[in-house]
């Protein structure tokens, strides 16, 4: 998070206008939308992962899909994707698999350039559950 400012010049390049945020605000590069929270999902019953990706000026050479079933203290991995995304809408098929039902459920994804480098990450904003 942090502050931005924006500046406006004429044709002339001429200073014309500035203004500063009043509060940090964060760009989202990419952003789960499903399972964000109060979902219900059925072990053993394929489902999706749906995020939003934003461009990004590093390009993103692979996305790695995790879930919790402990609010996000552990994390098991689902896939390490390298191809099948673009920014805009996406979705990544899922078969969530518990041997009980968990109700403190997360989805967790986090970008990665072709160096390594994590670019971004997002996790469910609330928890949910994937029943038997």
């Amino acid at each position: 998070a942090g502050k931005g400012k924006v500046d406006a010049y004429n044709a002339a390049n001429d200073l014309i206008g500035s203004d500063s945020s009043n509060a940090d605000f964060t760009i989202e590069v990419v952003k789960i939308t499903a399972p964000n929270g109060g979902d219900s999902l059925t072990s053993g019953v394929s489902t999706t992962i749906d995020y939003t990706l934003n461009s990004t000026v590093t390009p993103v050479s692979s996305i790695t899909f995790s879930f919790s079933v402990d609010n996000g203290v552990t994390w098991r991995l689902i896939e390490t994707v390298t191809s099948g995304f673009a920014p805009g809408a996406n979705s990544y098929d899922w078969t969530p698999v518990v041997n009980k039902t968990k109700t403190s459920c997360k989805v967790r994804i986090v970008l990665m350039s072709a160096t390594g480098a994590t670019l971004a990450t997002d996790v469910s904003d609330k928890v949910f559950a994937i029943a038997m």
